[in-house]
């Protein structure tokens, strides 16, 4: 009977080691599970109509994002628009803006600043270009609204200011002689833009853009701002034609998503 006794303790005592054991082990899993980073299965993102933001930015943004694994859909929306619907987490972030929409109490981030653009008066013929204009209540003055940016920049100014719902519409005026004077955007990683002909023009200013999260997912910010980092490092050459390079990107994974979601033949066994 003893024996039975000690036989029993014995297996009481090696099962209470074998816990001990164990369950350390199940609470450093448990960490590592709540410390990975969880991916969404798509995101949403507003963007702009402006041609470096089509064909370079919304590029890069959706290479990045397919790079960790995520789909992202664009939406075109004026900046107001945006940032209301950013901030009520109807979208999860903007594809690039300048840092001045974001305030103390937004409910996004800052990720990543993907590049810098100079801002530049462009003028009629026979207009004499610079920025004394801004104060002439003689002259029209065209830009793309809800650009917050130029509101403030513009707060002073006396010139009859127009604002267009997108840069072709813009341009299509100035050609068509119904503006003065607009305001245009030249970005340093995308030069298939030009000023129009016999067009005068004065430099502004230098601004930079950023990509925005929604807060919710600021987790990811790290993740993506060093995939933003290699992709850029990867397509940035001399010549500057980084956009065809990103075109070509962009081919590839268009074509492998494509063949993703093909259903795969069964295979002929007899």
């Amino acid at each position: 009977m003893v024996d039975i006794y000690k036989a029993v303790k014995n297996k009481i005592l090696a099962l209470s080691l074998a816990l001990l054991v164990l369950i350390p082990c199940a609470h450093a899993d448990s960490e590592s599970t709540s410390n990975s980073v969880i991916l969404p299965s798509s995101l949403t993102f507003s963007t702009s109509t402006h041609a470096a933001v089509v064909h370079y930015y919304q590029p890069l943004v959706k290479i990045a994002y397919a790079r960790l694994g995520i789909p992202v859909e664009f939406l075109q929306l004026n900046e107001e628009r945006s940032i209301r619907l950013l901030d009520a987490g109807k979208i999860d972030g903007d594809t690039i803006r300048t840092q001045n929409i974001h305030k103390s109490e937004s409910k996004f981030v800052p990720v990543y600043m993907l590049g810098d653009a100079k801002v530049y008066l462009v003028c009629q013929t026979g207009i004499k270009c610079s920025t004394d204009l801004l104060q002439n209540p003689n002259y029209s003055l065209g830009s793309v609204g809800g650009s917050s940016h130029f509101d403030e920049s513009l707060k002073s100014a006396r010139i009859n200011h127009l604002r267009y719902t997108d840069y072709d519409l813009l341009r299509r005026s100035f050609r068509q002689g119904k503006v003065d004077v607009y305001i245009e955007v030249m970005s340093s990683h995308y030069h298939n833009m030009h000023f129009p002909k016999q067009a005068n023009t004065a430099y502004l200013e230098t601004i930079r853009g950023f990509h925005f999260l929604h807060e919710k997912y600021a987790h990811l910010a790290p993740q993506v701002a060093q995939e933003f980092q290699k992709l850029q490092a990867e397509i940035h050459t001399p010549d500057n034609q980084c956009w065809l390079k990103l075109a070509d990107y962009q081919k590839t994974l268009s074509n492998q998503l494509e063949l993703a979601s093909k259903p795969h033949k069964k295979r002929n066994t007899h």
